[in-house]
């Protein structure tokens, strides 16, 4: 079936259900960012494959919406005879439709908020069945992945411990229940992870916690959970109207940020009060405990292997002029997968040469191949396991690499993105500041630079939490200029250090590590407290492509600390070879090191 013919049923399918518009979201029932395959819905209908947006089909129009990350990836994939295309920033639903359109929705896919956000600008919503899948004839089937515990030893806390914690902190919001439907924070509840899509190893769920009990009702698919959970009861998905009605009259806390609206509507058709509460596992789970900080720091050593590996390799393979993108995502995905306790990606490769890498979330589209002088812009990451070695974590790095004489512009321009990396990485900061203040510091270079994007540097936030091995974006303290969900950066919290710029046509840049906000002591000039940054990634940075003199002698020292970390840290994992390339690559020169105690606070 042609897009046209898709776009014809759809609309037979309007008019049958008496709306003017149908909205189709990227998104399944669980508001998951990455989607098992027959939640691709926007992807079928419009061929675009964005990791966020949304389509909307009038009955004499139709556009694709997505953010600036994905401008250039809507004009290559969207066919424009059928579809327009837009900023979701800039051009939202309402602006794009008439006021007073009837625009039909699938309350499994959309949150209460967005819902109330139509009405109050001059839309009718109205609740449909899903259009799509009756007109999808071959759509995958629903997954049924298995489901394993994930161990205390890695955890920190029993699911037992997690319970009670978030059992009174629905209580304190004035709630008998908290319906639960975040898939990574039923995953950190209960101590569980599955696999019914790629890069989240969270089971598909929906969990209901019975405050006053300390009792969790969690509704799944049969038999995708073998084991046993003391205090937890297991359901079919069917069955959570009936278990809701154990709550009539009684408060049940929904976060109406983050839930569909059906469960609203189930609560409330169960005599129950839906009460709008922020997910009470939010905050918990982005405070990692000292055991999933070990486990992660494991994580990222074997990660780190596999990065030096790569960037030997491509060093050796590249200038052939005969590699091509998919080679290098595949490469790396291959060293990857030889490291201990390595389960997955965590979100698909991206690789992209020259002006590829100004596409913020590239696909790979057109498979270039890697020649001339240019750069590399290489964003990945993996999922790792292994109880027995202690290693459990979610990795998430870019690096940007050189690919013969790069131009001397973009070796600036590569400098003054470390120069806002490394205003994140070197930050001490008093206890209270926020994702936005942080985030600001590494746009600063750009702007008084006068390069990148002229209001903001670059088109999308400096950072976002990420989980245990878990979720690769996890919904904590962001560096961002949005509105987070959890605005104070708090020492524990893992967050995503990523500045970039992005010169369309030409080439991209993006320097990416974790880093782990860590008690940084008491200021002695205010007597505040302070909170510092460190540094988990453990991967070189391409020294070719720094222009030292641009950087200030404090920024020299974090760098050279940086490197020589990286060296001392993935040596003794390496053979001899490796360990000499190491070497040579980190430009490490003893005399000019830093006496830094690596690890420290204002160390990475």
């Amino acid at each position: 079936m042609n897009d046209a013919d898709k776009i014809k049923q759809l609309r037979a399918e309007m008019k049958a259900h008496g709306i003017e518009a149908f909205i189709i979201p990227r998104t399944d029932e669980y508001q998951a960012e990455f989607l098992a395959p027959y939640a691709e819905r926007v992807k079928w209908l419009t061929k675009f494959s964005g990791s966020a947006g949304l389509a909307i089909v009038a009955v004499d129009k139709a556009v694709v919406m997505s953010d600036a990350r994905y401008t250039i990836q809507l004009k290559q994939q969207v066919d424009h005879n059928i579809y327009e295309t837009a900023d979701i920033k800039e051009v939202k639903p309402w602006d794009w439709l008439e006021e007073g359109t009837v625009l039909g929705y699938d309350p499994h896919l959309h949150t209460l908020a967005q819902i109330e956000e139509w009405k109050k600008n001059g839309l009718k919503p109205k609740p449909v069945p899903n259009l799509i899948d009756p007109i999808w004839a071959d759509q995958p089937a629903r997954p049924a992945g298995k489901v394993e515990l994930f161990p205390v030893s890695c955890a920190g806390r029993t699911h037992q411990e997690k319970i009670v914690e978030i059992a009174a902190s629905v209580a304190q919001e004035g709630a008998d229940a908290a319906l639960l439907t975040q898939l990574d924070s039923i995953a950190w509840l209960l101590n569980i992870r599955g696999s019914d899509m790629d890069y989240i190893p969270a089971p598909h769920a929906v969990a209901l916690l019975d405050a006053k009990g300390g009792h969790v009702h969690l509704f799944m698919e049969p038999g995708k959970l073998t084991e046993e959970l003391e205090g937890v009861t297991l359901h079919t998905p069917q069955e959570l109207p009936e278990v809701l009605a154990e709550f009539k009259g009684q408060n049940v806390a929904l976060d109406y940020a983050t839930a569909p609206s059906v469960h609203k509507d189930a609560i409330e058709a169960a005599g129950a009060i839906a009460l709008d509460v922020h997910d009470p596992c939010t905050l918990p789970k982005a405070i990692k405990t000292p055991e999933e900080i070990a486990s992660i720091r494991k994580a990222h050593i074997v990660d780190g292997v596999a990065m030096v590996q790569f960037m030997k390799w491509f060093g050796e393979e590249a200038p052939s002029g005969t590699l091509h993108e998919a080679d290098v995502a595949a490469e790396i995905n291959i060293f990857r997968s030889k490291q201990k306790g390595f389960r997955g990606l965590s979100f698909a490769t991206i690789a992209g040469f020259a002006e590829n890498g100004a596409i913020v979330h590239y696909n790979g589209g057109n498979n270039r191949i890697i020649d001339g002088d240019n750069l590399l812009l290489l964003d990945s990451g993996g999922q790792y396991l292994d109880p027995k070695e202690g290693i459990a974590g979610t990795t998430d790095i870019t690096r940007t690499l050189a690919v013969g004489n790069v131009p001397q512009e973009m070796k600036e321009h590569f400098t003054t993105v470390l120069k806002g990396h490394i205003a994140v990485a070197n930050a001490r900061v008093p206890v209270g500041t926020t994702g936005a203040e942080m985030d600001e510091k590494a746009r600063q270079p750009l702007l008084d630079a006068k390069i990148g994007d002229p209001e903001c540097g670059y088109a999308h936030g400096t950072g976002h939490g990420v989980g245990c091995y878990l979720q690769v974006h996890e919904d904590a303290a962001g560096f961002s200029p949005r509105k987070a969900r959890i605005s104070v950066v708090e020492p524990g919290m893992f967050i995503s250090n990523e500045p970039g710029l992005y010169e369309e046509g030409s080439h991209g840049i993006r320097i990416e590590s974790l880093v782990l906000a860590v008690d940084g002591g008491i200021d002695p000039a205010t007597g505040k407290p302070m909170i510092a940054f460190e540094t988990l990634t453990v991967a070189p940075l391409d020294r070719s492509l720094i222009i030292e003199s641009m950087l200030t002698p404090d920024e020299k020292a974090w760098l050279d600390a940086y490197q020589e970390h990286v060296l001392k840290t993935l040596s003794p994992h390496l053979d001899e070879a490796h360990q000499k390339w190491l070497a040579e690559y980190v430009g490490f020169k003893p005399a000019h090191s830093p006496k830094l105690a690596l690890g420290t606070p204002n160390a990475p």
